[in-house]
């Protein structure tokens, strides 16, 4: 863990707890290792709005000359915990984070935010008392949120996930987050209508898993395409049994900021590649999908990340070696299981090689970046031919020798490097009845 001593003229972000005792004291022990007021980012993460909030974020402010608090509503939180709608988060905030897995989504998404500044300090108030309603050992738990914000995050960008007051004694009805027993045969595919998660969702389905999609719509630049194709995807996986599918919004990110994919009017291309990345974002869809995989009694979560996929940390079997560790110390998410499938296949190639074998369309499949107007949408869409996704996919069906079915505006530029088969992928493929290339 890095010392927050070393990043002292640097921003220090804050995540408002709303309990008047933990909030004073973990400010009072900010100021007292030296870091100004000034310094200090307040934020606050909310699943509805209630005047009650301002009050007190604007008292806190005004005592310790803060900065102006960034506060930043999810209320599409309330499709998956309806309850959350009267809920007064400062007055009721150990039933409200008692909800499965809602901690460790509060703190993902303050973990993005500070990213997004560029700041290396998250500072958390919660005790040792409220920890371990979410897990029977504190201290590994709090060493793998840092691990995990350590290697999901941008290379070079270190976070040290603070907690200033943990053995700080309060009051309060601490309730036990209690694990639920999933069912084996039941998989999610984080969807954004991509080939990477379409190839995923028929992988998991030939492998006799009952499959649901949840696609999380967060204010990415290709969203309107992207809506067309999941609508698409998933009526033809309907057509040979039911593919449960949930739409989530989760407009805060677009607000958290940090990437070029949040901001239409940035076109992304070969030279400034690197701005598509979205900070922590896996994390916080992921998020998302263990709520719902807990509330549908469903065991795997599945996403498309590949080893072509080479921009994202949070793409990458130690990223999820990571998150699978802190799911396990979780007592609500003991049993949910990270289940990268792509990862242990190989990259883009290597899809398309399986996808066409599984019958996949990859017509509906949407790889762009770029925005597309809505006018725009629909099964003529064209590719910008300018973004990184568009080089990778355009490419990889010509090494495996196909055509890629979809309409381009200008001939992507030539990707270099390919990653291939993994090492062992030849026994997935055989329970895939798919033969390996020779």
């Amino acid at each position: 863990m890095k010392q927050h001593n070393e990043n002292k003229g640097k921003s220090h972000v804050l995540l408002i707890s709303g309990v008047e005792a933990k909030d004073h004291s973990s400010i009072t022990k900010m100021l007292d290792e030296g870091i100004s007021s000034f310094l200090i980012t307040p934020i606050a993460i909310l699943p509805n709005r209630k005047e009650d909030y301002t009050i007190y974020l604007s008292n806190l402010e005004s005592k310790y000359k803060l900065s102006t608090c960034e506060t930043y509503y999810f209320e599409e939180i309330q499709a998956l915990y309806p309850e959350l709608e009267h809920k007064n988060v400062f007055l009721e905030h150990d039933y409200v984070y008692s909800l499965s897995n809602y901690f460790l989504t509060v703190c993902s998404l303050a973990v993005a935010r500070t990213e997004a500044i560029e700041s290396n300090n998250l500072w958390i108030p919660w005790t040792e008392q409220e920890l371990q309603c979410i897990t029977s050992s504190v201290s590994d738990y709090i060493q793998a949120l840092n691990n995990l914000a350590m290697i999901g995050t941008s290379e070079g960008h270190d976070i040290s996930i603070n907690f200033p007051i943990l053995k700080l004694n309060t009051d309060g009805l601490y309730m036990k987050s209690q694990p639920i027993t999933l069912s084996d045969d039941k998989a999610v595919i984080l969807f954004s209508g991509g080939l990477d998660c379409t190839v995923a969702a028929y992988i998991m389905r030939k492998l006799g898993k009952d499959i649901s999609l949840y696609n999380v719509q967060y204010g990415q630049s290709n969203r309107n395409q992207e809506k067309y194709a999941v609508e698409k995807i998933v009526s033809e996986l309907n057509v040979s049994q039911h593919t449960p599918y949930e739409q989530i919004s989760l407009s805060c990110m677009k607000q958290i900021g940090g990437s070029a994919l949040l901001n239409d009017g940035i076109e992304l291309r070969k030279d400034n590649s690197k701005s598509e990345y979205v900070p922590f974002r896996n994390t916080n869809l992921l998020n998302i999908g263990i709520i719902y995989a807990l509330k549908h009694n469903i065991k795997y979560i599945v996403t498309g990340g590949h080893h072509d996929d080479t921009l994202s940390p949070d793409n990458r079997l130690p990223y999820f070696e990571c998150f699978q560790h802190v799911l396990n110390l979780q007592y609500c998410s003991k049993e949910i299981e990270m289940y990268p499938v792509l990862l242990y296949l190989g990259g883009k190639s290597e899809l398309i090689y399986i996808g066409e074998h599984l019958k996949v369309n990859f017509k509906n499949c949407w790889s762009c970046h770029n925005f597309v107007e809505q006018e725009h949408v629909g099964e003529d869409c064209q590719a910008c031919g300018k973004c990184g996704n568009c080089s990778t996919r355009y490419h990889a069906f010509k090494r495996v020798g196909l055509e890629d079915p979809i309409h381009y505006a200008q001939i992507p530029y030539v990707r270099e490097k390919w990653h291939g088969w993994v090492e062992g992928s030849e026994h997935l493929l055989e329970k895939l009845a798919i033969a390996y290339p020779q």
